[in-house]
C-alpha cells in the first residue's frame, strides 16, 4: 500500500456513517481521478443486507471529493478496493 492509498482508505473510514443497528461488511470498488473526484463505484462483495450495501456506496459519494494525489502522479484515474465494516456501536 502506498501513501496515497493509505490516505484514501483513511478518508473512507473517517466519512463512514453507521446505518442504524445493522451490522455486516461490504467490499466496494471505486475509481478516483487526479482531482480526487469519484468517477465510479460498485459493490465487489455484498453484505447480504441491501441497507448496508446502499450505505457503503452512498458513503463513497458523500466523501467525494477525496484528497488529491501528489502532483507528480502519473495516472489519470486509479482504482481502489476497500472493505467497509459496519459494527455495533459501543455505548
Amino acid at each position: 500500500m502506498d501513501a496515497y492509498e493509505a490516505t484514501v482508505l483513511a478518508w473512507v473510514e473517517r466519512h463512514k456513517k453507521h446505518p442504524g443497528g445493522n451490522v455486516g461488511a461490504v467490499t466496494v470498488g471505486f475509481t478516483l481521478d487526479r482531482r480526487g473526484n469519484l468517477r465510479a463505484s460498485h459493490i465487489v462483495s455484498a453484505s447480504g443486507n441491501p441497507v448496508l450495501d446502499h450505505a457503503a456506496i452512498d458513503q463513497l459519494k458523500e466523501a467525494s471529493p477525496f484528497p488529491r494525489p501528489p502532483a507528480n502522479t502519473e495516472w489519470r484515474t486509479r482504482d481502489f478496493r476497500v472493505r467497509i465494516d459496519f459494527k455495533r456501536r459501543r455505548t
